[in-house]
């Protein structure tokens, strides 16, 4: 599922909770692309992976656009009373807006009001900025994941940000 949101006058806004639908390939490939030139080392997912990620029934994509021109995405995993995060892309033209740091807030609200307790995500280790980010939103490093990444090697730190309350 695509939930479509504005970028206007430095405020990121839900549009009344406008879906895109998953079959627009055009907006999937927006998407792609997206990731393609925000990633250091290119898009981590081949275009077919997000295609298929979207169609996905656990899978949520924040979409921003600024004059009907995608500038960044957050996308995540519902599953249970839990999130999993799996990218957080601003354009770099976008960049220290302040987007990332509204679209998880946006994600705050959708996870108290579908009553989630824990949000999970993994950065690269050299990932400095968002790893500020992360921290700055109330993340909290609960691990490390040894040589998860590739292109180059290197480890994922697992953040978590607890939002409901743990049984």
């Amino acid at each position: 599922m695509i939930i479509s949101l504005t970028y206007l006058d430095g405020n990121v806004a839900i549009n009344n909770d406008q879906q895109l639908l998953p079959d627009d390939f055009q907006q999937v490939k927006a998407v792609y692309e997206l990731a393609q030139i925000s990633y250091p080392h290119g898009a981590p997912w081949q275009e077919n992976q997000f295609i298929l990620d979207v169609q996905s029934d656990q899978s949520i994509y924040f979409c921003v656009y600024e004059h009907n021109q995608l500038i960044a995405f957050l996308s995540f995993r519902l599953m249970f009373d839990q999130i999993e995060i799996d990218h957080v892309v601003v354009h770099p033209n976008w960049q220290n807006k302040h987007i990332a740091q509204q679209l998880c807030q946006r994600l705050f609200e959708y996870a108290t009001k579908h009553e989630v307790v824990e949000i999970f995500l993994e950065v690269r280790q050299s990932n400095y900025k968002a790893y500020q980010l992360y921290q700055k939103v109330g993340f909290e490093q609960i691990a490390i994941r040894k040589a998860y990444y590739h292109a180059p090697i290197e480890d994922a730190l697992i953040m978590r940000k607890t939002i409901g309350k743990v049984d």
